[in-house]
């Protein structure tokens, strides 16, 4: 049913500017979402993808098998596969000279030191 539709009592027909209230009031468009209510909506959704990624990803659920691990241990998988190349891979970028090996330094690595951590951390002296 249209506003025009309806009824209109005496004391609004008369008056132009409660005309004009009246149809703001009772068009229909008024009651869609306006763009700010749309974004806030998406902004909301993206909001919970990102917590719940976070939660069950990334949150620190101590040491023990919990209902996430093996979700985490395919993630984990699944990003080493993307970030690391396979040996066929890394044997065809050095032959084209595209990679070389790095350059150890002896100096930085200690027999106490673990691998990797290089000087960084030194056994025996107190901080």
């Amino acid at each position: 049913m249209s506003h025009y539709d309806t009824s209109v009592p005496k004391v609004i027909a008369e008056n132009p500017k409660l005309l004009k209230y009246r149809r703001r009031i009772l068009n229909p468009r008024r009651l869609e979402p306006t763009q700010g209510v749309r974004t806030i909506k998406v902004a909301g959704k993206l909001g919970m993808v990102g917590a719940v990624f976070y939660m069950v990803l990334m949150a620190d659920w101590g040491e023990g098998e919990h209902c996430f691990s093996g979700v985490r241990r395919f993630y984990d998988e699944k990003k080493r596969e993307f970030f690391t190349l396979s040996e066929e891979d890394e044997r065809e970028l050095r032959s084209k000279g595209k990679i070389v090996p790095p350059a150890i330094n002896p100096a930085d690595q200690t027999p106490s030191s673990p691998k990797g951590i290089g000087p960084f951390i030194r056994s025996g002296t107190s901080g």
